[in-house]
């Protein structure tokens, strides 16, 4: 354990089992990555799992940053995870979570909402289009009547 100078205290960065998280489109919390070599790697989470909860308290509603603060603690020791179809996973805080890698892992997270957002717009916009051409009603643009051919 290393002391910042005053007894008892650690100032070593908090651990966490391994995992990465992000809160996806429709609120769910999922597991997007499993840090190789670490706890999580080896356990029976899986890349898309859902996240519901973390020492038996519900993550409904909290963040990735706050989530990782729930599953982080003293190296080496054990915590919790609710899992969607697995129920509870015990993993061991194993990997420093230092803030540059928890601003490094929210960034990433950013960069693939925003990508998915793009999708969903641009899938809506094939619909709507689609639907447009598919309620035409026989005419043309400009109002002219299609011709039979």
């Amino acid at each position: 354990v290393k002391s910042n100078g005053l007894i008892g205290i650690d100032s070593s960065p908090p651990h966490v089992p391994g995992v990465e998280l992000f809160r996806g489109p429709t609120g769910a919390l999922v597991v997007t990555g499993l840090i190789p070599a670490s706890a999580a790697w080896g356990s029976k989470l899986s890349i898309g799992d859902c996240v519901l909860g973390v020492e038996g308290l519900s993550v409904s509603g909290l963040n990735e940053a706050a989530t990782m603060l729930r599953l982080s603690g003293p190296k080496g020791s054990f915590t919790e995870v609710q899992v969607n179809n697995k129920g509870v996973v015990v993993l061991m805080r194993d990997t420093p979570f230092t803030p540059e890698q928890q601003l490094q892992q929210e960034k990433h997270h950013q960069q693939q909402h925003q990508q998915q957002q793009q999708h969903q717009q641009q899938q809506q916009q094939q619909r709507q289009q689609q639907q447009m051409l598919a309620s035409d009603g026989g005419m043309m643009m400009g109002g002219m009547p299609r011709m039979p051919w």
